[in-house]
C-alpha cells in the first residue's frame, strides 16, 4: 500500500499549493494512467478471473462467457482486441483504464476550475483505485462522461434529451448493466429546476434514506436476538438475511454515518438554489444508505455517482469569504483523508497492494 498512501501525500501537498496549475494536473493525469496500464495481473479482485476469461474469448460467439458472464460489447472488444492488437489481457485491461483517467481528467476540466482538487477527491475517496476492481463498469461509464461532455449534460437541451438515454441504454447493453442506473441523469439534468428539486428536497431525501439505513440495522439486531432465542422460520430467517449490514457492521454504520453528515453539510454549502452535480452526488448517497447493504450492485451504483463528487471541487473557490470558507476546505481534507486511510486499512480485499507487471 506504501505506494498509494506515497501518492496521496504528495498529491495533497502540491494541490492545497496549487489547485489549479495544469501542469501539475496533467502530469498526475499521466501518473494515474501509466499506473493502471503497467499494473500485474494481482491487482484488482477480478483481473485473474477476466484475463481467464479474455484467452477463452475469440471472434466465435461460442467461445464467450465460458467462464465470466460479459456483455457482447465487451466480448467483442476482447476478441477484437486478441485477434488484431495483442493476446495480452492486461494490456488491455490498462488501455482501458487509462481511457478511464483521461476522461475522467477532460470531465474535470470541462465543469471546474479547481481541476487538481477534483484529481484528488477522485484519487482519495477511492474511485480511481476501485476503477481497477470493476473494469467493465469504468469502461463504460468513460464512454458516457465523453457523451455527457459533448452534450453539455449540465445544460442539457431537450433535442439531446433521447439522445442521451440511448446512448446510456446502449452502454448498459453492450458493456455494464449497472449504467442502466445512470437513466435518471438526462431526466434530473432536464426537469430539475421544473421539479423544484431545491436543497430543502435533497435534504429531505437524504434524511429518508439515512433513517432507512438505521431501520436496517435495527431490524438486523433484533432478528439475530430473536434468532438466537431459537425462534427461527423461513420469515425471520428471510429478514435476517436481507437485513445484514456486511461483515463488519460497526464499520458500515460508522461510514454510512461519516457520508450522510458529510452530504448534509455540502447541501448546507450550496451558494445556489440546485445544482446538478450536487442532486447526482446526493441521489448516490441516497441509494448507498437505502440499497448498499443489501445487494452489492447498489454499492457500486454509488461508486459511479461519486464521481459527480466534483461539486466539492467547484465550490472550492466559492464565493464567501472568511471562516466559513476556511472550515469548507478543512473539512474537504479531513473527509477525504479520513475515507482514504480507512479505505486503506479496512478494505476487506477491495484495494489490493499494488505491483508493476514487468
Amino acid at each position: 500500500m506504501e505506494i498509494y498512501i506515497f501518492i496521496g501525500v504528495f498529491l495533497l501537498l502540491i494541490t492545497c499549493i496549487a489547485p489549479r496549475d495544469k501542469t501539475v494536473f496533467y502530469f498526475f493525469c499521466i501518473l494515474f494512467a501509466m499506473i493502471g496500464l503497467f499494473r500485474s495481473h494481482n491487482v484488482g479482485t477480478d483481473c485473474i478471473a477476466y484475463s481467464s476469461a479474455f484467452r477463452k474469448i475469440t471472434l466465435n460467439p461460442n467461445t464467450w462467457n465460458l467462464i465470466l458472464p460479459f456483455e457482447p460489447g465487451f466480448n467483442v472488444l476482447c476478441a477484437l482486441f486478441k485477434q488484431y492488437i495483442s493476446s495480452s489481457p492486461m494490456l488491455l485491461w490498462g488501455i482501458m483504464s487509462a481511457f478511464y483517467t483521461f476522461n475522467m481528467g477532460r470531465f474535470f476540466r470541462k465543469y471546474t476550475s479547481n481541476i487538481n482538487i477534483a484529481l484528488l477527491l477522485f484519487y482519495l475517496l477511492g474511485t480511481y483505485m476501485f476503477s481497477f476492481n470493476i473494469i467493465r463498469q469504468s469502461f463504460a461509464f468513460a464512454l458516457l462522461l465523453v457523451s455527457f461532455s459533448a452534450m453539455n449534460i449540465e445544460e442539457l437541451r431537450k433535442r439531446d434529451f433521447f439522445k442521451c438515454m440511448l446512448v446510456i441504454v446502449v452502454c448498459a447493453i453492450l458493456f455494464h448493466s449497472v449504467m442502466y442506473a445512470l437513466l435518471v441523469v438526462p431526466f434530473v439534468a432536464l426537469y430539475m429546476k421544473k421539479w423544484n428539486i431545491s436543497k430543502r428536497f435533497l435534504f429531505f431525501m437524504l434524511a429518508m434514506s439515512f433513517l432507512a439505513f438505521y431501520f436496517n440495522v435495527a431490524v438486523n439486531y433484533v432478528m439475530g436476538f430473536v434468532d438466537q432465542t431459537g425462534l427461527e422460520g423461513k420469515l425471520i430467517n428471510y429478514a435476517i438475511r436481507n437485513a445484514q449490514i456486511g461483515e463488519d457492521s460497526g464499520y458500515s454504520i460508522l461510514k454510512v454515518t461519516f457520508v450522510s453528515v458529510w452530504a448534509a453539510f455540502l447541501i448546507k454549502m450550496c451558494p445556489v438554489k440546485t445544482d446538478l452535480f450536487l442532486t447526482l452526488y446526493i441521489i448516490g448517497v441516497v441509494i448507498l444508505n437505502s440499497f448498499g447493504n443489501l445487494v452489492v450492485e447498489f454499492a457500486r451504483v454509488y461508486e459511479i455517482f461519486n464521481v459527480f463528487g466534483i461539486y466539492m471541487a467547484r465550490i472550492w473557490s466559492m464565493k464567501r469569504i472568511g471562516l466559513q470558507l476556511y472550515l469548507y476546505r478543512i473539512g474537504v481534507i479531513i473527509y477525504s483523508v479520513v475515507l482514504f486511510v480507512n479505505l486503506l486499512i479496512k478494505n476487506y480485499g477491495e484495494i489490493v497492494p499494488y505491483e508493476f507487471r514487468f
